[in-house]
């Protein structure tokens, strides 16, 4: 029968002592390469093992760490807490990874990722636990950078952006002024005329009807052309809001209207307008913003082509419905056109074809950050001498939401009279609100904080207050602060009217949900409002003109 090899003879002691002290060696000398400083622990908390960044970590030599427990080498603020962290790792028998701050032996404060992992013993039992430490303080600090860095390049968008604003209303200002003075002259003219006429026709025994009606005419004409005013300033006043308007659904006709209103002086003597707005659902953004972007864009329409011959030239607006629910708004001029490496670059910013002085170059780098911001696009297509058109793609606001028609109003005849309190320093504006209210309700008028205070104090019941934003000394926000403390019902049922928030306190007044009114409003705004709050229907954020 064949021999049985006889097995090899089991090495000396000695030998396997060797083989395992070089095997530990080598393991340890592959932990201390490792820059993060790394751990072991048995159950019991006592440390089994560490490397060379561990012993930096705390200061200390192995020969201390080895055999100590967490509260004999630690820092005593963290040796509580990593003995908690580790009785739930054990209880666990999983992994465990967080975050922490922590300060090394050199003193130096790390921001640290620790991750630690449960071992075994040969039965399946827990028997320890190996971590390590991930210092992320230079990641740490980069993201705070980076953060700070985004947060500059913002505000430095929104500078420009406001840059852009003011040279653009700079551009029209000429042109403002002339559409200004054009109502300004026969409104001051014709209340000019109907005061004489009226002193005329009240010394006459009896009134001409000829004289009455161009008296009535000659006001007719007056309130025409102030209205004509009114809208230029409201167009202004949307154009040079700031970054702070909120983003709602926004009537794309409405803003276009304002628009085509302020860059009519550059448009009237250049080309043709060519309007073609269809039936298209509201965008969602800031209404002033995307004016700035459509003022733009028709300002350099017709700076892209020649004046002097408006009806040679054309420039289309287009408001249609897009694929994708989305809203295409198109503007097209007849004008020279761009060539492929022009149009390469008409979003860089401050890059211009104007002359020198007559752009900034940072008008369509702001429309383009703009219109991405309202999460659209904006394109352009051009060729030389075939004109030029300019699209901007906005996604349809997703409730949409449109503008509602009011609801007819009640006859004044129908409605109770209520007794209201007008609060404001201007004396004209007091008479005017007088005379606007008295139709439907019995009026106070006062001029100060302090005198309207005395009306409340000395027991004057009132229905409403109508009150200005901003007056020498106290204006609106105290008067509302002191009448929530005296009357919170009729703080209710107060209605606010402001030229404008030219201070932050006055702005953050009007941002906390107060009704109010911007000047300037005509009557029926006013007498609309106030029956709102009367008949306690939710208000109007802003019931602007």
């Amino acid at each position: 029968m064949p021999e049985t090899p006889t097995p090899p003879a089991p090495p000396p002691a000695d030998a396997e002592a060797r083989q395992a002290s070089d095997a530990a060696y080598r393991l340890q000398a592959v932990l201390d390469a490792i820059p993060a400083p790394i751990f072991f622990k048995d159950a019991d908390g006592v440390y089994l093992g560490c490397n060379t960044a561990f012993e930096r970590y705390l200061g200390k030599t192995r020969r201390e760490i080895i055999g100590a427990r967490v509260f004999g080498v630690a820092p005593p603020d963290l040796a509580a807490a990593y003995r908690k962290a580790d009785l739930a790792l054990l209880e666990s028998g999983g992994v465990q990874i967080y975050e922490n701050e922590v300060q090394y032996a050199d003193g130096g404060r790390h921001q640290v990722i620790f991750q630690k992992a449960v071992f075994r013993d040969a039965d399946g039992k827990v028997a320890g636990l190996a971590g390590t430490m991930l210092d992320v303080t230079a990641q740490r600090r980069a993201e705070a950078e980076l953060r700070q860095a985004l947060e500059e390049r913002e505000q430095a968008h929104a500078r420009l952006a406001q840059a852009d604003r003011l040279a653009s209303i700079g551009t029209l200002a000429a042109g403002v002024a002339h559409e200004l003075n054009n109502p300004l002259t026969f409104v001051l003219s014709n209340l000019a005329f109907a005061a004489e006429e009226l002193e005329r026709v009240l010394a006459s025994p009896a009134a001409e009807p000829a004289a009455v009606e161009d008296l009535v005419r000659a006001l007719e004409e007056a309130r025409q052309g102030a209205d004509r005013m009114r809208v230029i300033v409201r167009d202004l006043r949307a154009l040079s809001r700031g970054d702070e308007q909120p983003h709602g659904p926004v009537e794309v006709a409405r803003v276009l209207e304002y628009a085509v209103g302020l860059a009519w002086s550059e448009l009237r003597h250049r080309a043709r307008l060519v309007r073609v707005l269809g039936d298209v659902p509201p965008v969602r953004g800031s209404e002033a913003r995307l004016g700035q972007v459509f003022l733009n864009l028709l300002v350099n329409a017709a700076q892209a082509v020649p004046e002097g011959a408006p009806d040679r030239n054309e420039i289309r607006l287009v408001a249609r419905r897009a694929d994708g629910d989305r809203v295409a708004i198109e503007v097209s001029d007849t004008g020279a056109g761009m060539s492929p490496e022009t149009r390469r670059k008409i979003f860089d910013p401050f890059f211009t074809t104007k002359a020198a002085g007559v752009g900034t170059g940072l008008g369509l780098w702001v429309c383009h950050n703009l219109v991405a911001a309202h999460g659209g696009e904006i394109e352009v297509e051009s060729e030389p001498g075939r004109g030029t058109t300019f699209r901007v793609l906005l996604p349809a606001a997703s409730d949409g939401a449109g503008a509602c028609a009011a609801a007819p109003e009640a006859p004044a005849a129908a409605l109770r009279r209520r007794r209201v309190l007008v609060v404001d320093d201007e004396p004209f504006i007091g008479a005017t609100l007088r005379r606007q209210l008295a139709g439907e309700h019995e009026v106070d008028v006062v001029s100060s904080v302090a005198e309207a205070l005395r009306r409340l104090s000395a027991g004057v019941q009132f229905d409403a207050v109508v009150c200005d934003v901003m007056m020498p000394g106290a204006g609106g926000a105290e008067l509302r602060a002191e009448v929530v403390r005296r009357s919170p019902a009729l703080a209710e049922r107060m209605l606010f009217i402001t030229g404008g928030a030219t201070t932050p306190e006055a702005a953050r007044f009007l941002e906390s949900g107060v009704t109010f009114l911007e000047k300037p409003f005509d009557r029926d705004d006013l007498r609309a409002a106030l029956r709102r709050l009367l008949d306690g229907e939710p208000p109007d954020a802003a019931a602007a003109p």
